[in-house]
C-alpha cells in the first residue's frame, strides 16, 4: 500500500468524524504540524502511531491502511471452499478419465486407419500386377 492511499484514508476518516487536524493531533499526542505532514503524505506514518490513529478514528489499522475492512473467512466460507475443492477434484478426475477414453478411441481408430491403408496398398499392388498382365498379353 502506498503512502498516498494511507494519507487519503487519514483525511477521509477524520473528516467523516468531523475532527479537525488540530483535534486529531491532540488525540494522538503529536503536534498539529506533524499530523498535517502525515496527512499530506510528506511524512511516513510510524507504525506505533497507526493503532492510536485508527482507535481515535474508530476503525481498524487494516481499514486505515487499506481503505476498507478486510473480511475474515467464516466457517461457512471455509466449508464452501473445501466443497469447491472437492468438486474441482471430482471434475478434474472426470476430465482425465474422459480424456483417457478419447485417447484410447484415437489409438483404436489410428490402428484401423493404418490397417485400411495397408489394405489399399495391397489392393493397388494387385491392380498393378493385373494391369501388367493384361498389358503384356
Amino acid at each position: 500500500m502506498d503512502n498516498s492511499t494511507i494519507k487519503k484514508n487519514l483525511e477521509t476518516y477524520r473528516e467523516r468524524r468531523h475532527i479537525s487536524q488540530t483535534e486529531m493531533a491532540l488525540l494522538i499526542e503529536t503536534s498539529r504540524n506533524s499530523y498535517r505532514q502525515m496527512e499530506k503524505g510528506d511524512t511516513m506514518l510510524i507504525n506505533d502511531k497507526l493503532p492510536r490513529i485508527a482507535s481515535v478514528l474508530g476503525v481498524s489499522t487494516e481499514e486505515l491502511i487499506l481503505g476498507y475492512e478486510p473480511v475474515q473467512a467464516s466457517e461457512w466460507a471455509l466449508k464452501a471452499s473445501d466443497n469447491h475443492a472437492e468438486q474441482l477434484h471430482a471434475l478434474t478426475r472426470e476430465y482425465e478419465e474422459r480424456l483417457q477414453t478419447l485417447q484410447d478411441e484415437i489409438t483404436v481408430r489410428d490402428t484401423c486407419i493404418n490397417s485400411l491403408k495397408d489394405n489399399v496398398e495391397h489392393l493397388k499392388s494387385i491392380i498393378r500386377r493385373q494391369e501388367k498382365e493384361l498389358s503384356g498379353k
